[in-house]
């Protein structure tokens, strides 16, 4: 899932939590291996829908925290959380989403297809003409 052009994700690093590990805009990996200071640091990027650590140095696990179009793709990847069992579990967890973007969610529901279904014309005698008993203000005459 992508913000405006933007990752949806929150924090890439080890599975302590610890140690994060930057994300970089892709079109900066041909250039991390020049960068002065930090070309020996481990970064990340999304290429595609892959997400890349550049010097993982023998990691081999990782932490990553992000909002994923659907959930129950990526509770395959899940390992124990914090000794409780699993992170996110589709059976009994929740969808993971704030109450202010399920009431922007439903506003755009209501006023999208909701407004199309209500303002549209219902004529079952196919002639053409709406129905009598379907205008509103005005009484069917059968």
């Amino acid at each position: 899932m992508r913000y405006n052009f933007e990752e949806a994700i929150s924090y890439v690093g080890d599975i302590s939590g610890s140690n994060s590990i930057p994300v970089v805009p892709t079109n900066t990996i041909r250039f991390l291996s020049y960068d002065k200071y930090t070309s020996n640091k481990m970064k990340s990027y999304m290429l595609g829908d892959y997400l890349y650590i550049y010097n993982a140095k023998g990691i081999d696990l990782i932490n990553v925290r992000g909002v994923f179009e659907n959930p129950e793709d990526v509770a395959v990847f899940n390992k124990e959380c914090n000794d409780n069992g699993p992170c996110f579990d589709p059976d009994s967890s929740d969808y993971p989403i704030p109450m202010d973007m399920l009431n922007m969610i439903n506003k755009g529901i209501l006023e999208g297809e909701l407004a199309l279904l209500a303002g549209t014309f219902s004529d079952t005698e196919n002639d053409r003409v709406q129905d009598p008993k379907t205008i509103i203000g005005r009484q069917s005459k059968n």
